[in-house]
């Protein structure tokens, strides 16, 4: 009876904590497929009208979740203070319901009140959009909270708090006072002192974190915003940009330039590379050859004409990599400035340096 009495509430913390374990797990999973759908509706939104594009990444973060998003058994009871809703455990009742208070729950309670937030920035050179996903997930296994004050001896809330790094709001400030004064009933407890166990409002939470970068392009740079569907006047049924040919050219010569460039810096590491095969030969051949040649043509010195003639072959053969390498360069840079006049943006230099 003794063992049975030690043993149960270890293998009940182990159980509960496995089943609060596979949820964590599914909304993880789910969340990096939301990063990933918020990121692209971004980056297809903010080209087109960035005013909404924050907006429209987190209605597609929330469709995404909405399948688990919806409340958690006492979630929404704060601590026995709200009864039960008829129609909510109506709603909840089948897939369609469940998924539309999912939705819902995800885009106003979790990604409002609760503290969640999905953030969107558009960073580096080549740009891209990152996208930054704080879900807080509850911990809400019945039994969990129990057996972990009981088995570990520390407090659900202040255990979970760094755990739940990245949350914010109401709720969020409300748990990590309840975190404090657990901590605070531990240190009164080790001067003898009981301090009252204060009531649950709200389920402990931790933050499940999805990230996800994916490549940005303004469309309005290369095609004078998006196409729009055929017109009365248009040959085909592939429509037309919002300024007609001139737009379709742009994106042509914006295809060619970026063509161009990528040949020419090709190009131009072939003939950096053969460009610094010369200049090392050259300079062997000067360490070989000058000695010879500095003795001058002489009866003593036989090899002065072989020695002339090696040294030049080098020279000759350095002179025309230098002049290749600099007409590659020349093309690189002007490769280089039309892909820049048609992006905007600046691209990195590519000098030729030998070792």
């Amino acid at each position: 009876m003794t063992e049975f009495v030690i043993v149960i509430p270890i293998i009940l913390l182990f159980f509960f904590a496995m089943l609060q374990y596979f949820a964590d797990v599914r909304a993880s999973q789910l969340g990096n497929y939301a990063a990933y759908m918020a990121a692209r509706v971004y980056a297809v939104n903010k080209s087109v009208d960035s005013s909404g594009a924050q907006d429209t990444a987190l209605n597609a973060a929330a469709m995404v979740l909405g399948p688990i998003a919806a409340p958690a058994p006492g979630e929404l009871s704060l601590g026995g203070l709200v009864p039960n809703i008829p129609i909510l455990n109506t709603l909840m009742g089948n897939e369609a319901g469940k998924y539309f208070i999912g939705y819902g729950f995800a885009r106003y309670g979790r990604f409002g009140m609760l503290g969640g937030s999905v953030s969107n920035n558009v960073t580096g050179n080549p740009q891209q959009v990152d996208t930054i996903i704080n879900y807080p997930q509850p911990i809400f296994v019945p039994g969990l909270a129990a057996m972990w004050n009981l088995v570990t001896g520390d407090k659900i809330y202040s255990s979970m708090q760094p755990l739940a790094q990245g949350l914010s709001g109401a709720v969020q400030t409300y748990n990590k006072g309840m975190g404090e004064y657990e901590q605070a009933q531990v240190q009164a407890a080790g001067f003898g002192i009981k301090l009252p166990d204060l009531p649950t409002i709200f389920l402990p939470y931790i933050n499940i974190q999805s990230k996800c970068s994916i490549g940005y392009a303004n469309w309005q740079k290369y095609n004078d915003g998006p196409r729009l569907p055929p017109t009365g006047s248009d040959t085909d049924s592939t429509g037309t940009s919002t300024k007609g040919q001139d737009g379709q050219q742009s994106l042509q010569k914006s295809q060619q330039d970026q063509q161009n460039y990528q040949a020419a810096v090709s190009d131009a590491k072939k003939k950096c590379d053969a460009y610094c095969t010369a200049k090392s030969d050259l300079s062997a051949a000067h360490g070989r050859d000058d000695g010879i040649i500095a003795k001058g043509d002489t009866k003593d010195n036989p090899g002065y004409n072989d020695a002339v003639a090696d040294l030049a072959k080098y020279q000759n053969a350095y002179d025309a990599a230098n002049s290749a390498n600099s007409a590659a360069q020349s093309k690189l840079a002007s490769a280089k400035s039309a892909v820049e006049q048609d992006t905007g943006q600046s691209l990195n230099d590519m000098p030729c340096n030998c070792p």
